[in-house]
């Protein structure tokens, strides 16, 4: 009987045991991050009818029961639901609503409240672009902004930036600091920030738009190590090819008779030229081949951690980058005579929490970059390139001798290898430090941050120049002795006493306090207050440019449906004279939330979203040149004084000083939609701006020269620019295969609504109604067919002008073709620029492609790449020339008459020049593989991706032999092929 109770007690036990668990509650922590692995604050976790929060590091407590359902929810992620266990909550990864949230000035926001016009782009695009400086990263790839690359060099790998027509500023995590030359891996996000409530909290430097750089900080969990190793082979994008010797002297001969002299050239000479017979006296020498390498060598190393505590994250980068040149060298230089680029960086964001309401962040970024090039510089040799015909003279003369001409005086055999060498060294530290202090204690939700940024760059440019030795070979017609005129002569490396150096400080500090509050379940309400403070000393100006702002910016929502937004900003420069050095800055935005209307709640099945929004804001722009309000006196001609014939050095006055000059002023209205169906599958952001610029730094048109020095910049100009903008997504799903596509596509229009000039006795002369930057020139109307039609027609000033010369329009009608007829030469079209990207994984498999372009751009093609026979017939001759108009070809040509001596006619500036520069690029693709997670885990890697990826890869555009970017005589862009693999610990 003591068994069957003893059995019967154990049983009971047995069944009330997992009762009693379930019943009571349990403590769980854990960590919410998103996808990435970023960890996420102000997670809402709900369970049991009570609200937990996520803290700065992603980290959780809460007390519930075994199996109870945890909610978490944050705004622009998708809600996740999870039943409670300390397996399940151990680590929590939220998935993000593609385009849901956004880095504005000074916060991240759900673009579900943006009432801002922004367009935005992640690490994972900018990862894939092989490139020095992320400037180039982000080409067709963010609405509104054009990028145009105009260089190949690899020191100076900078692209210019024009958003919405303008220069837009450059701010790294909140501050203004041009530090684009940077390693992708460091970066969280790029924002471009466009509307006038945008860059309200600016001031006087915000018209023109923000290129605003938010850098990576750490992620939640265990350390996590990233290493990066690739490497690839460039090409030059597009080197146009000139003609041969051969060639050249067929068309030279012909040029010559058109200006009525005689051939230069014999047959004899043309046919030695072409068959090679001598390479002395009648050298063909293809200079490119001769100098210039068929490719160069790229490549990129970065290692990368990143984890966090309880109470600390961390992210720490290191970063090196090599990009060779294209030039040959010579083995018997001990000194590199090659262009190269090379760059080292460290970057380390740590944010630690140093009490429950008290946190510290601090950021360190250390680079020192370099280059070399050839002691006369790369571009210089690239003018010579296309300056200089292939029969000029050999490279070499006589052994090692290097070969000229009385018309040339160098070689570039010798400009590449015996000019010694430049180097450059720059050295960038920054240091930034911030403390935000939590005063729930005080008031729940509000907050203050004080934080404080110094900026150092030492930038050093040493040349080592030499001349040397070059001859021209002489050959005795009478005798057939031969002789050499030496030019110059063989020098040694230059040891300059002291190193160009220029230093520049950047000091920065900031004051904000904020206060959320949420109530009633219905009303939402967050205060921003800021007041900051830089002071630049650049490296070429003597005074400080201080900058200081304070300002405020509040946001209601009113059950997320009807929201508005004010900003406004006093703002000061020390630029302008006492008592006008501030200025106040209002900004205001509206906006609906339609799709959250109740009479919408029938279409949530598909309309995920549908938002009406509009914004004003008045911003400035400082433009006014150095302390342009005083008048500055500087060092002029000296003269000689007294008996003894004593030179002194006089003063001369500088430009009139403007005690009135001022910052220029921007009225930017925007408005815009936001759509999303199907669950945000398929977003479509629309945007309409009209930006009024005025007091526009300008110097007045209507002047004298009669007042002896130059006029001041007033603030007379007037501009005006209009535009559309689109930005589209889809993401789709099909089992283990995603794809996406996305687009962005600006039209954009601009006109001169003041322009201060003469008093021009045409109205088609005036550049005000214009377009802003519009090119004036003759209106070309083709070729004169012949010498008769020539004559019968209106008369060129200076000039008559013969068979194959170009028809220019006689605009007035006075009969005569001068400058009463110069008008606008291109087509008044909005500028077009788009980018597309499409892609797809599968399992381990991913592509992705970026296609960008422009449309209705038009660019001068004039100059000696295009022109045959500058500099007084020295220049080079190209295979268009092969187009020009001769009696035989009169109907079919489409390039004008040969001519050295009478070009200037045919060389004017006019339509006929001016050619579509539009294009399309292939401007990057990608493909990676990532190993199955079996196979890393085999290794003790937690992941590996091998990848291949290009950059520039193909272009389609109407300019044949020239790129549409590089239109000048410089290092020319390059086609880059790159290979890596990403390895995870």
């Amino acid at each position: 009987m003591r068994n069957i109770y003893l059995f019967y007690a154990i049983l009971l036990l047995l069944f009330n045991l997992p009762a009693t668990s379930y019943g009571q509650s349990v403590q769980f922590e854990g960590i919410v991050s998103d996808q990435s692995g970023q960890a996420l604050e102000g997670v809402t976790i709900t369970v049991d009818g009570t609200d937990f929060t996520t803290d700065r590091l992603g980290h959780f407590q809460l007390s519930t029961t075994l199996g109870a359902a945890v909610r978490f929810s944050l705004d622009g992620y998708q809600v996740k639901t999870v039943s409670a266990s300390k397996e399940n909550l151990k680590e929590i990864k939220l998935e993000q609503i593609a385009g849901k949230t956004v880095n504005l000035l000074y916060q991240k926001v759900s673009k579900s409240r943006l009432l801002q016009s922004v367009a935005e782009v992640g690490n994972e695009d900018l990862v894939k672009a092989p490139v020095n400086n992320v400037r180039n990263a982000i080409a067709g790839r963010l609405a509104g902004l054009k990028v145009n690359n105009g260089s190949g060099n690899p020191i100076f790998d900078g692209a210019s930036l024009t958003l919405r027509g303008q220069t837009p500023g450059i701010m790294v995590d909140g501050v203004f600091r041009d530090y684009l030359s940077m390693a992708p891996e460091e970066i969280e996000s790029i924002t471009v920030l466009k509307d006038g409530l945008s860059t309200a909290l600016l001031g006087q430097r915000g018209s023109n738009g923000v290129v605003s750089i938010k850098t990576r900080s750490g992620q939640p969990g265990r350390l996590q190590i990233s290493l990066k190793a690739q490497t690839g082979v460039q090409k030059p994008l597009q080197i146009q090819r000139p003609l041969g010797a051969a060639q050249w002297a067929t068309l030279f001969n012909e040029a010559m008779v058109n200006d009525g002299g005689s051939r230069v050239y014999s047959d004899a000479d043309i046919q030695a030229y072409q068959n090679g017979t001598d390479p002395l006296g009648h050298p063909n020498v293809d200079w490119f081949n001769t100098i210039l390498e068929p490719k160069s060598w790229y490549s990129r190393y970065n290692l990368y951690a990143s984890g966090a505590s309880k109470t600390a994250k961390y992210f720490t980068s290191v970063d090196l980058l090599s990009n060779d040149g294209l030039f040959k060298t010579d083995d018997k230089n001990p000194y590199n005579t090659n262009t190269n680029f090379n760059r080292v960086s460290i970057r380390s964001n740590i944010e630690a929490s140093l009490t429950k309401t008290l946190s510290l962040n601090v950021g360190v970024y250390g680079r020192i970059q370099g280059g070399n090039e050839p002691g006369t510089s790369s571009d210089n040799i690239f003018n010579a390139l296309y300056s200089t015909p292939n029969n000029a003279y050999p490279v070499f003369v006589r052994g090692d001798s290097l070969g000229t001409s009385s018309d040339y005086q160098s070689n570039i055999w010798g400009l590449s290898t015996r000019s010694g060498y430049t180097q450059r060294y720059n050295r960038d530290l920054s240091f930034d430090v911030a403390l935000k202090k939590t005063l729930d204690a005080v008031l729940p939700g509000l907050w203050v941050r004080v934080a404080g940024t110094y900026n150092t760059s030492l930038s050093e440019v040493t040349n080592r120049n030499k001349t040397y030795a070059s001859f021209q070979r002489l050959v005795n017609s009478s005798t057939s002795a031969v002789t050499y005129q030496q030019y110059s002569a063989n020098g040694q490396l230059g040891n300059p006493s002291g190193i160009s150096q220029s230093i520049s400080r950047n000091v920065y500090l900031d004051v904000r306090a904020g206060y959320s509050k949420d109530w009633a379940t219905d009303h939402s309400l967050d205060v921003l207050l800021i007041g900051n403070t830089q002071n630049v000393v650049s490296a070429y100006a003597n005074l400080p440019a201080i900058y200081n702002v304070v300002g405020t910016q509040a946001s209601y929502a009113y059950k997320n449906r009807y929201l508005a937004e004010v900003a406004l900003s006093y703002s000061g420069f020390n630029g302008y004279a006492p008592g006008k050095r501030w200025g106040f800055f209002p900004s205001i935005g509206l906006g609906w939330v339609i799709s959250d209307e109740p009479f919408m709640a029938g279409t949530k099945n598909w309309l995920s979203n549908l938002k009406l929004r509009t914004t004003y804001g008045r911003n400035g722009n400082i433009n006014v040149g150095y302390f342009a309000y005083g008048q500055y006196y500087g060092g002029g001609n000296s003269y000689v004084i007294g008996s003894g014939a004593t030179s002194v050095s006089g003063v001369t006055m500088g430009a009139l000083a403007n005690p009135d000059i001022t910052w220029e002023k921007a009225d930017k209205i925007n408005v815009g939609m936001d759509l999303g169906l199907f669950h945000d599958k398929f977003t479509l952001s629309v945007d309409y701006y009209n930006n009024r610029f005025f007091d526009l730094a300008q110097v007045r048109g209507k002047n004298t020269g009669l007042l002896g020095t130059a006029y001041p910049n007033e603030n007379i100009g007037r501009e005006r620019y209009t535009g559309t903008e689109f930005e589209l997504t889809y993401n789709g799903k099909s089992g283990d295969f995603n794809y996406f596509v996305s687009g962005n596509f600006t039209a954009r229009r601009s006109k001169s609504l003041y322009f201060d000039e003469v008093n021009q006795p045409y109205s088609y002369m005036n550049r005000t109604g214009q377009q802003v930057g519009q090119a004036f020139g003759y209106i070309a109307q083709g070729l004169f067919s012949s010498d008769a039609e020539a004559a019968a027609s209106p008369s060129t000033e200076g000039y008559v002008a013969k068979g194959g010369d170009i028809k220019y329009a006689d605009l007035n009608g006075d009969g005569v073709i001068n400058y009463l007829d110069v008008a606008p030469i291109t087509p008044n079209k909005p500028i077009l620029i788009y980018g597309v990207s499409f892609g797809f994984s599968w399992k381990g498999l991913d592509l992705s492609v970026l296609v960008e372009g422009n449309a209705n751009r038009y660019a001068n093609i004039g100059g000696n790449r295009t022109f045959a026979f500058t500099n007084n017939g020295k220049g080079q001759a190209w295979p268009i020339d092969l187009e020009r108009w001769t009696p035989q070809t009169a109907a079919t040509a489409t390039f004008p008459r040969l001519s050295i001596a009478n070009a200037a006619h045919n060389q004017a500036t006019s339509s006929f020049w001016y050619r579509s520069a539009s294009y399309v690029r292939l401007k990057n693709a990608e493909i990676g593989y990532t190993l199955p997670l079996k196979w890393s885990t085999k290794l003790k890697l937690s992941n590996v991706r091998f990848f291949v990826n290009g950059q520039n890869l193909l272009t389609a555009t109407p300019l044949d032999y020239l790129d549409p970017e590089g239109l000048t005589n410089q290092y020319p862009l390059q086609r880059v092929m790159n290979m890596g693999v990403n390895v995870k610990f």
